[in-house]
């Protein structure tokens, strides 16, 4: 098969499976987008829970426990080393802002070490706030921008059978936009279609921070509160024998 055939069946692969590809895009730039902070944690675990889990099969073996106590071993290792990732990077970031903050106060002129500890500590803390809200706002605006591609996707294939860009590809798009100008609407078309999406794209990046900013009080579990609905029936079972001694 030659190049041009190749490049033909490829082309009408991805066209016969275009709804599959889409709706992967669409849930892929749903998840980054909507918790891509957590996704974050959750990838910087999984990389700590890999040599996590080497070291404690390693130990496992040096002590000569038994095969369940190797797999249990190491299963305790990975979530410990997941853990330690976790804190590292986060200590990494404090220790950053934290130096960072005492070079700029001892720049300025600061020579008392309660000012220099202060200017650490408030660095600590501000680095790693930024660092959070960094990482919120990134992935906010690649699964916003992964949203929008595959809302361009949706309608095409609505209108013509087939999407109109390429999965996750931003220079189809401006090949998209530079054919709207050529079709004969110019600067104009490009404009009105690049405002469009740019809504669209503003739309889900917007929701997309508030929802990561919230998020663990969205997925926050309302418990219930065991001691008043005890007292609750206790005070119902009172009243009804009150009743039936009256009566």
């Amino acid at each position: 098969m030659d190049f041009k055939n190749l490049t033909n069946e490829i082309i009408f692969f991805i066209k016969s499976s275009a709804l599959i590809y889409v709706f992967i895009s669409f849930i892929i730039g749903f998840i980054i987008n909507y918790a891509g902070h957590k996704v974050y944690k959750w990838a910087i675990f999984l990389s700590g829970m890999i040599p996590g889990a080497l070291i404690g099969v390693a130990i496992g073996g040096l002590m000569d426990f038994s095969q369940t106590g190797i797999v249990f071993t190491a299963i305790f290792s990975s979530f410990a080393g997941g853990s330690l990732a976790i804190f590292l990077t986060n200590i990494s970031i404090i220790l950053l802002g934290s130096f960072a903050s005492v070079i700029l106060a001892a720049a300025m002129g600061a020579q008392e070490p309660v000012v220099i500890l202060i200017a650490a500590v408030v660095g600590g803390g501000v680095s790693l706030a930024l660092y959070n809200i960094a990482i919120i706002v990134s992935t906010s605006v690649i699964g916003s921008a992964l949203l929008m591609l595959t809302t361009i996707n949706i309608i095409a294939i609505v209108k013509t059978g087939h999407p109109e860009l390429w999965p996750g590809d931003i220079f189809s798009y401006f090949i998209r936009l530079v054919k709207h100008g050529v079709s004969g609407n110019g600067i104009q078309g490009i404009y009105n279609v690049a405002i469009r999406d740019l809504i669209s794209f503003s739309i889900f990046c917007i929701t997309g921070i508030i929802v990561q900013v919230n998020l663990n009080k969205i997925l926050k579990l309302k418990k219930p509160n065991n001691k008043t609905e005890t007292e609750t029936e206790e005070t119902i079972d009172s009243t009804e024998r009150i009743k039936s001694i009256a009566s």
